[in-house]
């Protein structure tokens, strides 16, 4: 009789630490099919190629790679990491916002072609943001917080139209949607109660304010904004939830579809509540963000196609240390500390939430962008002159699909 009381007490304790603990080693898969759109590549290839690329040296990987060089005057230059977005027929839109603010047409192979917008109050003039494209219409738009203002170009580069929101956003967490001809923002630093985002129209103005931000996601989007967003071919959103480990999805609509996340790797270490009062109490407002490098600016979502999403995760870390990070370093030496340097780590989901699993980039090259298959990275392999600016940058496109076999 003892002996059956105790296996079952055993059984009991081995049943209660598999629900605490097994459940957060699993990846979660919500039941939202609908996200999908058409494809019939087999994910048996990528899950391959993930299995054999643990780690991935993009710059030696010669054979998927295509390297664009970009030319450089007095006239043009380019700063760190600058807006981009590449057209149907492979020609280049750049958006530089430093001194001074411009707009660049170049040719697929980098040459420069024109200037066609410049800084300015006028109609279709611009202090430049951030730059979405939309296929579908053959155009692009192109934000301006600092007019509350987003200005439409065709794939000429000749004005199109203004569109005033009505309120002021952060120009780089704007997106536009590629099937629904809505815009959408991301807000910075907004209220724990208020919505985290805004869709609107070229037509109707603002249509909805949705979503939800807590204190934590409040002080993770503030360095900048990070780059939050994406959208499938069926118009459905997907947003990085910076306190968390995953994603979440909304419909055309606006509406909350799912949250996705599961177990916390080793290269995300995601802030506390805590940790934000404390440390917004020690070094101030405008400061303490900088604190969240690793779990915000860090984070950035790629829609590639064929229903994968990738969640890119930049670790700041000491070399060839293991020992944590200081919270001064981050906040006060970041960018001057020798000691300090960054990893580089790609998760890979299906985009109704099936987990693919992970690879670590090796090198300097950092992701901008990913879409259609490509991850976009800035080679910007000159020292900036005394102005900041960089000549000569490369811009390289690393063909996954190519790579695993779909293209």
């Amino acid at each position: 009789m003892i002996s059956i009381k105790r296996a079952c007490v055993f059984f009991s304790m081995i049943a209660v630490f598999s629900f605490v603990y097994g459940d957060n080693n699993k990846r979660v898969r919500c039941n939202c099919d609908e996200v999908l759109v058409a494809s019939n590549v087999s994910l048996d290839k990528l899950k391959n190629f993930i299995k054999n690329n643990r780690v991935i040296e993009i710059e030696k990987k010669t054979e998927f790679l295509n390297t664009t060089k970009f030319e450089h005057s007095n006239n043009y230059f380019f700063n760190q990491d600058p807006p981009f977005v590449e057209l149907d027929d492979g020609r280049y839109v750049i958006v530089y916002s430093d001194n001074p603010s411009a707009i660049y047409i170049y040719s697929h192979h980098g040459k420069f072609e024109k200037v066609i917008s410049r800084e300015g109050q006028g109609p279709g003039e611009i202090l430049p943001g951030c730059i979405q494209i939309d296929k579908g219409k053959n155009r692009f738009y192109v934000s301006d917080e600092t007019q509350a203002k987003i200005i439409v170009f065709n794939y000429n580069g000749e004005f199109v139209k203004e569109i005033k929101p009505s309120r002021k956003y952060a120009p780089c967490s704007f997106k536009v949607s590629t099937v629904s001809d809505k815009y959408f923002y991301y807000h910075i630093f907004p209220l724990p109660d208020a919505p985290m985002f805004t869709m609107g129209s070229p037509d109707m103005g603002i249509i909805k304010e949705f979503g939800s931000m807590n204190e934590v996601n409040i002080a993770a989007s503030g360095i900048g904004g990070i780059k939050a967003m994406v959208f499938n071919e069926k118009g459905y959103l997907f947003v990085i939830k910076p306190e968390e480990y995953g994603y979440e999805i909304y419909n055309g609509k606006g509406n909350f579809v799912a949250l996705i996340n599961g177990k916390i790797p080793d290269y995300f270490d995601p802030v506390t509540l805590r940790e934000v009062k404390r440390e917004r109490k020690k070094v101030g407002v405008f400061k303490f963000v900088e604190l969240f490098f690793n779990h915000t600016n860090a984070q950035r979502i790629y829609y590639l196609g064929n229903n994968i999403i990738v969640i890119s995760y930049i670790k700041l870390c000491y070399k060839n240390s293991n020992k944590k990070i200081r919270v001064d370093d981050i906040i006060f030496k970041r960018g001057v500390n020798e000691d300090l340097t960054h990893k580089i780590f790609l998760e890979f989901w299906v985009a109704n939430g099936e987990y693919l699993g992970a690879v670590r980039i090796d090198g300097r090259l950092l992701p901008s962008h990913g879409e259609n298959g490509f991850l976009y990275c800035w080679d910007l392999h000159m020292q900036p002159d005394p102005n900041g600016f960089y000549p000569n940058p490369y811009l390289i496109k690393y063909d996954i699909w190519k790579e695993v076999g779909w293209r």
